[in-house]
């Protein structure tokens, strides 16, 4: 009283062989989409991490391209102060120079005034 008929209990299992057919292809297109979507993600977040290190190193070459355009202009302005600095102090040694020979001249014209005065007096007194 509770048992199907041999033609009902072929149907059943062939019923449940393709819902179990079906189940296995639903939870592999399942995974397939899982593994697709995962794979997306991954790819997606590699071609933002390649964009980033490549900003990352054009901002590197930059940074190198600034501070090496900073130390050559700061280089230069030592030198040009170094040039202006010498030539400053050549410019003072050239004063100094011939500040010390016109005292020179000054003090033995003076002097030679002095000796012709004294001569002058001496000779007047003579006479």
């Amino acid at each position: 009283a509770g048992f199907l008929p041999p033609g009902e209990i072929n149907l059943g299992v062939d019923k449940l062989a393709e819902l179990g057919n079906e189940l296995v292809q639903q939870r592999h297109q399942a995974i397939g989409d899982a593994i697709r979507k995962s794979y997306t993600e991954m790819k997606s977040r590699h071609d933002q991490l390649m964009f980033e290190t490549i900003e990352t190193k054009e901002s590197a070459a930059k940074t190198d391209k600034d501070a090496h355009d900073i130390t050559t202009k700061l280089i230069a302005n030592a030198k040009a102060e170094s040039a202006k600095s010498i030539a400053q102090l050549q410019k003072d040694v050239q004063d100094y120079m011939k500040t010390e020979t016109d005292l020179r001249l000054k003090h033995r014209e003076e002097k030679e005034q002095c000796q012709k005065d004294h001569n002058d007096i001496t000779d007047k007194m003579a006479q």
